[in-house]
């Protein structure tokens, strides 16, 4: 069976047109996203005075398994990312409206020792002006400043304070703060009365995510703070709130090329200072000449044209058509309405140049789809390959193939391939299932791969930018053929974009008329979750062209995530394993 496709391709194109013109923006702002998850002594890193690596952490003074000193009191030490980074144009004294924005997570354990009375004295995240770790730097001077220097505005340094000790000018002895230039905060959370302790009981480890985030447009950093139960399990969401929040100019604060880390300290009272994990995404400028702008991203999009997306299925067996052996297929397929045509296999065989790999549309459920040409007929058409590996038997062909034949909407030819997870159930589009097509078109456009590509360990395009969403490291989703040529804030946005709208549910969609908003930016994008979420089918209306749906309701769990890690019993090891597989999964 075949379908001509240049109905898609006029849309195709109408599409790409529509998406040609972001904001202007400075094209010598770069984004560079950096991810540790188990720290090594090759990773580009400068570890400095009492800080070291060990057990694929980042302890950022000594840990008791491998200290080289006879104590851990009075100790300090950094731990930066050993390539800076330009934070604004031009010179200090002229100001203009944008400078770097910058996003930081990490996964601490702020762990007090079995025969320890009181922890101290503190880990921060530090934007520093060079790799070094100021003289006597130790006790309530967390590896910032020392009594000589502290306050001065030549430090040149921004720090977020997770403090465990009180001394005289501190709220408490667990409290977050903004240090500028000075361990004396120019604002503090306390964390007690919102439930945190960031330093258990003797000999227990707590464990918490931190975020700090500078927004350089509206010149504000936030912090984010949650708790889990230990390094092993998934990274929580983002709190939906920030724990401490300040207006901050960036620009002559710090040095203009300044370098991001850690730093901390303990005093006569200890503590290990160890961090497990760290994402950091980082604008920055650079004095190359100005470059084109490569990606086109959402000037807006009438909802009308939200997706046409065709493919037309043929089908077939290695050696022989299986209809032609089995008289219960054939009839099964006779009384299919239309009843679909025949193609000989040396015709899909010359259509699809034997099955080229670069002819490779995508995979679906059960099996590979290929784009092929018909020359005899004109036609261009995806020709899907079934087998029997992927199939269990005679009932999941006719399944599958009886649900695309059913298919029919005002915005989809025949035979849809590239489907929503509901369409299996309906039998039919809706303009939900539009909207997840046209994810699908976003995420493919921004990343360069098809929806079926498998990547990064995932069966598809999809599951792997949804991993990427979820350890922080959206950004590298990009087109690696853009390099770092393009709008930041339009391509997060539009990957943000194309995941809420892959989202399995159907009523947690975005609809027509907020993509519209979004696309250019007026609207926010929905908050998507940092994992994919199961799928879950109601058998109740869904839309316009649902309106006969059942009424009776029931709820379907189709899609499951299971994460195995191996525990260890030092707090300080981070050290982990997941496996992560989807039982249900489409184009």
């Amino acid at each position: 069976m075949g379908l001509a496709v240049n109905p898609i391709t006029a849309v195709v194109l109408l599409l790409l047109s529509i998406l040609a013109a972001p904001p202007p923006v400075s094209a010598k702002l770069k984004t560079t996203t950096i991810s540790f998850n188990n720290f090594t002594f090759s990773d580009p890193l400068k570890v400095d005075s009492a800080a070291t690596i060990s057990y694929g952490a980042l302890q950022v003074t000594l840990d008791t398994a491998n200290s080289a000193f006879s104590s851990l009191t009075n100790q300090s030490g950094r731990i930066l990312y050993n390539t800076p980074f330009q934070l604004w144009e031009g010179k200090n004294d002229t100001f203009s409206d944008r400078v770097a924005s910058f996003n930081a997570s990490f996964l601490v354990n702020i762990y007090r020792l079995p025969d320890s009375t009181t922890p101290g004295e503190g880990l921060t995240f530090v934007v520093a002006p060079d790799l070094n770790v100021p003289l006597n730097s130790y006790g309530e001077y967390l590896g910032l400043t020392n009594a000589t220097t502290d306050g001065n505005v030549s430090n040149r340094i921004l720090a977020v304070e997770l403090d465990t000790f009180k001394e005289d000018f501190d709220p408490d002895a667990n409290h977050v703060g903004l240090n500028i230039n000075s361990v004396r905060s120019n604002k503090t959370t306390s964390l007690t009365p919102l439930g945190f302790e960031l330093v258990g009981p003797n000999g227990t480890a707590n464990f918490f995510n931190i975020w700090v985030q500078y927004d350089g447009v509206k010149k504000v950093i936030e912090v984010y703070i949650a708790q889990q139960a230990n390094q092993t399990v998934p990274t929580p969401p983002r709190p939906a709130n920030p724990i401490l929040n300040s207006s901050l100019e960036l620009r002559g604060l710090v040095n203009q090329v300044s370098y991001f880390g850690f730093s901390a300290s303990t005093s006569n009272f200890t503590e290990l200072n160890c961090v497990l994990r760290w994402n950091l995404t980082v604008e920055h400028y650079s004095d190359e000449k100005q470059l084109i702008t490569k990606i086109a991203l959402a000037a807006g999009i009438p909802a009308v044209v939200l997706l046409a997306a065709a493919a037309v299925a043929g089908y077939f067996f290695r050696k022989r058509w299986l209809a032609r052996s089995n008289p219960h297929i054939l009839g099964a397929l006779k009384s299919l309405p239309g009843t679909p045509r025949e193609f000989q296999y040396k015709d899909l065989l010359k259509a699809t140049n034997k099955f080229d790999e670069k002819r490779k549309l995508g995979q679906g459920g059960f099996g590979v789809v290929y784009k092929g040409y018909l020359a005899n007929e004109d036609l261009v058409v995806a020709v899907k390959v079934f087998t029997r590996e992927s199939l269990k038997g005679e009932d999941d062909f006719l399944a599958e193939l009886t649900i695309i034949n059913r298919l029919r909407h005002k915005h989809l030819v025949r035979l849809l391939g590239y489907i929503a997870p509901e369409c299996f159930h309906t039998g039919k589009a809706t303009q939900q299932s539009d909207v997840y097509a046209f994810g699908a078109v976003l995420l493919e456009v921004v990343c360069g791969f098809k929806p079926g590509t498998r990547i990064g360990g995932y069966q598809f395009l999809v599951d792997w930018v949804w991993a990427l969403h979820r350890e922080g490291r959206l950004l590298e989703a990009v087109d690696k053929k853009l390099e770092e040529d393009y709008v930041v804030e339009e391509a997060q946005r539009i990957l943000l974009l194309g995941l809420a709208c892959s989202h399995p549910t159907a009523c947690e969609r975005p609809k027509t008329q907020e993509i519209v908003q979004i696309l250019p930016g007026s609207v926010a994008v929905p908050q998507v979750p940092p994992f994919k979420p199961a799928f879950v089918w109601a058998s109740l209306p869904m839309g316009e062209e649902d309106s006969t749906a059942a009424t009776t309701s029931s709820t379907t769990s189709f899609t499951t995530s299971h994460y195995e890690s191996r525990s260890t019993p030092l707090a300080i090891d981070s050290e982990r394993q997941r496996r992560h597989s989807d039982s249900f999964n489409t184009i």
